[in-house]
């Protein structure tokens, strides 16, 4: 994904932030988050990530745990202070993944995820401060039903 540098300010580090995320450079993607930072992905079993230091290590597991991991972002929308990106991610499960209140564990071959999903973005001073994202409920059950098992309490 180009970034424009002649974008608006609030377009180009959502844009900075979606190509590090295809990157796998996880130092340019904590770049454009703000140190306020709230992650919260919007499903059943997931507690927002607060600040960065917990953010990295959400999107640690989840780089490591899909290595081929990307996202095919269709349209991102920017108004000021804030942004909504429609995106397509695919991937394979190699390794265990915390999914909620269970843990995605990879079966033989590696488990191909494809999946649609929104962000809706926040912007302060420049970083993104928020970041919600929501996915296709139903692909995302179908694709982990048969990898998952209970965490210990």
């Amino acid at each position: 994904m180009k970034v424009d540098s002649t974008c608006p300010p609030d377009q180009g580090v959502v844009l900075a932030l979606l190509r590090a995320v295809n990157d796998h450079d996880l130092d340019a993607f904590m770049a454009t988050l703000h140190e306020d930072i709230v992650y919260t992905l919007h499903h059943e079993g997931f507690e927002p990530a607060r600040g960065r230091l917990e953010v990295r290590e959400a999107w640690d597991n989840l780089l490591r745990a899909f290595p081929d991991l990307g996202f095919d972002v269709s349209d991102v929308v920017v108004r000021e202070g804030h942004a909504v990106a429609h995106w397509r991610m695919s991937g394979s499960l190699a390794a265990p993944w915390p999914l909620g209140s269970k843990m995605a564990i990879p079966v033989g071959p590696m488990r191909s995820l494809s999946l649609r999903g929104v962000d809706i973005f926040a912007i302060k001073d420049g970083f993104i401060s928020r970041k919600d994202s929501y996915v296709d409920v139903g692909v995302w059950f179908q694709a982990f039903a048969n990898i998952t098992t209970s965490l210990p309490r």
